[in-house]
């Protein structure tokens, strides 16, 4: 009887800020720049009037990068979106253990050789109020998780300040790891 188990691997993404900026750029540089050219036409015609282009500029730039940067926050942030996003690390979890490893395939940690830490933390997000998540500590640094779905804040734990992003996950990975915490 075979007794190996499949391991399944869990990508955390992080947002590639060049990668967003261009998106922004393509999403709403050419429509502005139409849109603008006709309004100079428009209004000098049968010339170009540059005073209506460079206004026309300013106004759908204005408009079209409010909707346009508004459309984007919601395609990266929507559930499972790798849209904008570089890998950050791997997850590995089995019933007793965990590996973590960057994006290239190095290994970061383990939980059973103690490279690797999953602790329960308490996190403030903003006015919202204090809510529970993970903590992974590995070898180049730590990483906050916490379920779509927030949790409450776990008893007997104080705030932790952090200045990182915290990456949700899926609840049953969540329950994983929260098996594994300290």
């Amino acid at each position: 009887m075979d007794s190996t188990h499949e391991r399944q691997s869990h990508t955390l993404w992080q947002l590639n800020y060049a990668s967003f900026f261009l998106a922004v750029l393509k999403t709403i540089g050419p429509l502005t720049l139409v849109c603008s050219v006709g309004f100079g036409l428009l209004q000098g015609w049968p010339g170009f009037n540059v005073t209506a282009f460079v206004t026309g500029l300013f106004l759908f730039g204005f408009l079209f990068g409010l909707f346009g940067i508004l459309f984007l926050v919601f395609k990266v942030d929507a559930r499972g979106s790798t849209y904008c996003k570089d890998p950050l690390m791997h997850l590995e979890p089995s019933e007793h253990d965990l590996s973590a490893r960057d994006a290239a395939g190095a290994l970061l940690g383990r939980v059973s050789s103690g490279t690797l830490r999953v602790v329960h933390v308490n996190v403030m997000q903003g006015k919202r109020g204090l809510m529970g998540a993970l903590r992974l500590d590995h070898a180049k640094g730590s990483v906050w998780l916490s379920p779509y779905q927030w949790i409450g804040a776990w008893p007997g734990l104080r705030s932790e300040s952090f200045h990182e992003s915290i990456h949700y996950v899926e609840d049953p990975l969540f329950d994983a790891l929260s098996r594994l915490a300290e």
